[in-house]
């Protein structure tokens, strides 16, 4: 391999490819505790963690999503968070979203339309309008442009009657902004390697890198918690084992010290 290809990082629980029974357990995974797998028949399950398994991404975190359109067709893709953590690294960026109707948009479909300028191009947008160019058309020039669509059939059934999300504390209007922002970052951006996609899943926003057993534990504490308090379950699941690691290659005398110190810690008036 050239010296300058990254080779993917791999987590220290999911291996890349893995063996028949690490797939199988972690397709029934994908159907039990994911978002939408219930939805996904044991063969789209098997092939969503078989990508897991490439990728080295983290399906119970929404880093990985994978699902059946309307048509038919089965989808495999990095998860929103991801996508936008990536294009911030990247370059942070702001954007603007306005509702529209029509310009193809299907009848009673709900549809955003987002506009999104890197700040890394700042400059260029300010140069611009320095020289006189109008604010509107300068945005325009600099900016991607992007339109979310979620249809009817999404939203009601076959009665009429609405149906909710998948996504825990998601509106329709939500999701279509998501999708005009997903699509505006692939323009904006393109698309995170295996390497980065790796590189991300696991960690945690204070920093705590993860791994599967953490988050199988959060979503049993926390079935119907949010993202954020799952989080911070695997986190301090990671953290525990972390410090139980780092205790257990302490040599014997090590160990009798961190525990007199513990006990100072507990009982400060007791003589030790």
């Amino acid at each position: 391999m050239p010296n300058d290809q990254k080779k993917p990082m791999v987590t220290r629980s999911m291996q890349p490819w893995g063996s028949d029974a690490m797939l199988d357990a972690l397709a029934r995974r994908w159907q039990r505790l994911v978002p939408g797998g219930e939805n996904l028949s044991y063969e789209q399950a098997l092939a969503a963690a078989q990508a897991t398994l490439m990728w080295g991404a983290n399906p119970f975190s929404g880093q990985i999503r994978a699902w059946v359109t309307e048509d038919g067709k089965f989808v495999i893709v990095p998860g929103y968070t991801l996508i936008v953590t990536w294009a911030t690294t990247k370059s942070p960026f702001v954007r603007k979203f306005t509702k529209v109707t029509g310009h193809g948009v299907p009848k009673k479909a709900l549809a955003f339309e987002c506009q999104l300028m890197r700040v890394d191009t700042m400059p260029v947008f300010n140069a611009l309008t320095a020289g006189g160019a109008d604010y509107a058309d300068a945005w325009a020039t600099c900016a991607f442009t992007s339109i979310g669509v979620v249809k009817p059939q999404e939203m009601f059934d076959d009665t009429g009657r609405p149906i909710d999300t998948e996504l825990r504390n998601w509106t329709w209007e939500d999701l279509a902004q998501k999708r005009a922002l997903t699509k505006a970052i692939r323009q904006a951006y393109g698309y995170p390697t295996i390497a980065e996609i790796s590189a991300m899943s696991w960690a945690t926003t204070d920093g705590t890198v993860t791994d599967e057993e953490d988050w199988q534990a959060a979503w049993t504490s926390y079935p119907d918690g949010t993202d954020g308090e799952r989080a911070q379950v695997a986190s301090l699941s990671a953290r525990t084992r972390e410090t139980l690691q780092k205790f257990s290659e302490l040599t014997p005398e090590e160990m009798a010290d961190q525990l007199a110190q513990s006990n100072l810690v507990l009982h400060p008036d007791q003589d030790i």
